[in-house]
C-alpha cells in the first residue's frame, strides 16, 4: 500500500448517528475553485446526513491560500455601524444602536445571540474564527472575555482586544460558557469527538453554538451533487436536524433551540455549480437579474420559516 493510500481515512460510520448503512451515495466535484475533482459522500440511511466517504490524503491542497480571511484591517464606518447595532441588540444599551435597529430593524446575529443569555463577562470561545471579525463585533458590543482559536493562523496575535491564538481545538485549555462554530465544525473529521471535547470543557449550562449547513433541506434535495453547501472535499460531515439531535443526546447535550438562516447563496451558488461554473471563477451578479435575485432572498426567508433552509444555527446545552 503506497504512503498516500495509507494516509486516506475512510469513513466508516455515519459521524452523527453513527449507523453503518447508506441510503445512496453521490459523486461531487471541487466546484469552489474548479478543479474539478470527485468525491463520493455517503447518505445515513438512517439520520439523513452527508459525509465524505474517504478523507482526502491531501486535504491541505484544497485550501488554498486565498480561501481563509485573516488579513487584519481597519474598522471602516460601515463597521461601527455594524458594531452599534450589534451591541444594542446584545445589551439593549447605546443610543446609536437603539436608532440603528429601529431604522434598520435588529441586526441577523440576534437570532442566534439572544438564545444564549451571555451576560457581558461570559468566557466565550470562538472556534475556526480566521482573522476573529465576529468577536471583534462582539468586543465592540460590550462582551470582555472573548477567545478565538484556529489552526491555520500563522501566528497567535491580537485584534482589538481580543485574544487570537494559533490553536487546534483540542489544545485548548480552560473553563469557558460557550463554544462557537460558525462554518467551521463541517471542516472537523469526527464531530463525535468535537462535542465530547467541548463538553469537558464548558461549566454547568454551558452551551454550544453551531452554525452549520442542513442536508435533507430544501436545495439539498434540488440540486443533490451541486448543491453549493456540499463544498467538496472541504465539508467532511455535514448533519441533518436530526443527526444533529442525535449527536447531541449521544455527547450530552440538548438541543435547545434550531434557527435557519439560510440566504441566497444556496441558490445562486448550486445554479452555477449546475451550470459548471466555478464559484470563485464566476460573477454572480453579472449571471443572474436584479429580478432573480429579489426572487432568490424572498424564497431563502420563506425556506427558513418552512424550516427547509439549508443552513441553520443549533443552541445545544450541556446537560
Amino acid at each position: 500500500m503506497s504512503e498516500q493510500a495509507e494516509r486516506e481515512r475512510k469513513v466508516a460510520d455515519c459521524p452523527f448517528c453513527t449507523c453503518p448503512e447508506v441510503s445512496g451515495r453521490w459523486s461531487v466535484a471541487e466546484m469552489m475553485f474548479g478543479c474539478a475533482d470527485r468525491f463520493a459522500y455517503n447518505e445515513c440511511s438512517a439520520c439523513g446526513s452527508l459525509y465524505i466517504d474517504t478523507v482526502p490524503a491531501e486535504l491541505a491542497r484544497y485550501y488554498p491560500s486565498n480561501y481563509y480571511s485573516f488579513k487584519e484591517r481597519k474598522p471602516t464606518l460601515r463597521d461601527r455601524l455594524r458594531r452599534a447595532r450589534i451591541g444594542f441588540a446584545a445589551t439593549r444599551e447605546g443610543m446609536l444602536g437603539r436608532i440603528l435597529c429601529a431604522l434598520a430593524g435588529e441586526p441577523s446575529a440576534s437570532a442566534w445571540l439572544n438564545p444564549l443569555g451571555l451576560t457581558r463577562s461570559s468566557a466565550i470561545v470562538d472556534v475556526g474564527c480566521g482573522s476573529g471579525a465576529l468577536l471583534r463585533d462582539l468586543r465592540a458590543a460590550g462582551y470582555t472575555h472573548l477567545t478565538g482559536i484556529d489552526p491555520f493562523l500563522e501566528k497567535d496575535m491580537e485584534a482589538d482586544g481580543v485574544q487570537i491564538r494559533k490553536l487546534a481545538l483540542h489544545e485548548f485549555t480552560g473553563e469557558v460558557d460557550v463554544f462557537m462554530f460558525h462554518h467551521s465544525l463541517e471542516h472537523m473529521e469526527n464531530p463525535r469527538e468535537t462535542f465530547r471535547f467541548c463538553r469537558s470543557r464548558l461549566r454547568d449550562g454551558g452551551k454550544l453554538l453551531v452554525r452549520i449547513p442542513v442536508a435533507g433541506s430544501w436545495a439539498c434535495r434540488e440540486y443533490r451533487e451541486h448543491w453549493v453547501q456540499l463544498d467538496a472535499p472541504r465539508h467532511l460531515a455535514i448533519p441533518s436536524v436530526a443527526g444533529m439531535r442525535t449527536l447531541a443526546e449521544q455527547t450530552g447535550f440538548t438541543l435547545e433551540t434550531t434557527v435557519f438562516d439560510s440566504h441566497a447563496l444556496q441558490f445562486y451558488g448550486s445554479e452555477m455549480y449546475r451550470r459548471g461554473i466555478a464559484l470563485r471563477n464566476g460573477n454572480p451578479k453579472q449571471l443572474f437579474s436584479r429580478r432573480q435575485w429579489r426572487e432568490f432572498e424572498k424564497r431563502s426567508a420563506e425556506l427558513n420559516e418552512q424550516g427547509l433552509g439549508d443552513a441553520a444555527c443549533f443552541i445545544l446545552r450541556r446537560n
